[in-house]
């Protein structure tokens, strides 16, 4: 019986199982064994972020706190779509309203996301190799970037699952990613940096197909789609004060030079181009030091455009221009980064690049 069961194909089905069982099982270990205490998330973005949820629940406007005469140095600015708000209100929710309790329930859901995340890296590169997929899995999941986003409890987790099923599900049911990537758009602004990828989607829907009422009601529907997680939320906050809402979260693209990564030690041309004890009223002044990142991302939209770049490609270099590029660089940036590392390798096995010749 015990022969009959061990044959070669259930045996690799049991070492892929137990390879990948062992992986989650030391991520969990990794996750639940930091030396993090509550002061921790009591002074960081945990706790603003369980404030926010608190607000939706009390009728408060978060973006009432927002200075919009001051676009380069506020703190604690509520710089997302409200989206965010109403899942930190869920969370908030479920935990009693105790911030005790708030932190165990990301916990909880945290490691579902980030085991998720590697699950999807695997099972998607499996079909260059088992030990490639477990590698790309192992890649993503304890890069240091990762493991530190991981146990910080940030909403990375979450909005890259959404963003990456948005991305595996594209040219499949357009209906379904363009709405996971709002949604992934609605909890992190920074999902926005590849929007153009939907928009180059439509165009070679453009050029298959002949122009008619069912193409343009599509993807109107579609975009509908995609707005909808971003728009719906921001009903109420719009009618209450549209100026702080879309002041605070343009404060994203304006704020002076910032990193964590570094030991907030600023490089580059992040104050070689603006002295910023000028008037921070002056857009064209704030917005200087992200003209070296804007001519880098138009640079790959042509290449993707052009036919260049698969989704994978596009994806790594624009978060790659942005962590190279950005004037504020913190470390869950590099988590968005190290997500397109494992398909970047599948697609080099997949063109055969590391083929000895």
């Amino acid at each position: 019986m015990i022969k009959k069961l061990l044959t070669e194909k259930n045996t690799s089905i049991l070492i892929e199982i137990m390879s990948v069982g062992l992986i989650l099982f030391f991520g969990l270990i990794v996750f639940s064994n930091n030396t993090f205490d509550f002061s921790f998330y009591r002074n960081g973005d945990v706790h603003r972020g369980f404030l926010r949820g608190i607000d939706v629940w009390a009728g408060v406007n978060s973006y009432e706190s927002f200075n919009p005469t001051n676009m380069l140095t506020q703190e604690k600015v509520p710089g997302f779509f409200p989206l965010y708000f109403y899942v930190m209100a869920f969370f908030a929710w479920i935990s009693n309203f105790s911030f005790i309790q708030f932190i165990d329930t990301l916990r909880f859901f945290t490691f579902i996301f980030y085991s998720a995340l590697g699950i999807l890296i695997y099972l998607n590169l499996r079909k260059y190799g088992k030990l490639l997929a477990v590698f790309g899995m192992v890649i993503f999941m304890f890069n240091r970037w990762t493991v530190f986003d991981v146990i910080s409890l940030k909403q990375e987790s979450y909005v890259l699952l959404l963003l990456l099923l948005s991305l595996l599900t594209l040219s499949k049911n357009k209906y379904f990613s363009f709405f996971l990537f709002g949604c992934a758009l609605g909890i992190k602004h920074l999902a926005i940096l590849i929007a153009p990828l939907y928009i180059y989607h439509i165009y070679l829907d453009y050029l298959s197909v002949k122009l008619s009422k069912k193409f343009f009601t599509k993807y109107l529907f579609s975009i509908l789609l995609c707005l909808s997680p971003i728009l719906i939320p921001s009903i109420w906050y719009l009618r209450q004060n549209p100026q702080k809402m879309l002041n605070a979260i343009l404060f994203n693209a304006t704020r002076q030079p910032e990193s964590e990564v570094v030991s907030n030690y600023i490089v580059g041309l992040d104050k070689t181009l603006v002295l910023y004890n000028q008037d921070y009223s002056n857009t064209f002044l704030l917005m200087l030091p992200r003209f070296p990142l804007i001519i880098v991302l138009v640079i790959i939209n042509i290449f993707l455009f052009s036919g260049h770049l698969n989704k994978w490609s596009y994806s790594f270099l624009t978060f790659l221009a942005f962590v190279s590029f950005n004037p504020v660089l913190f470390g869950q940036y590099m988590m968005w980064l190290f997500l397109f590392v494992p398909f970047i390798i599948g697609t080099l096995f997949e063109n055969q690049l590391f083929k000895n010749k």
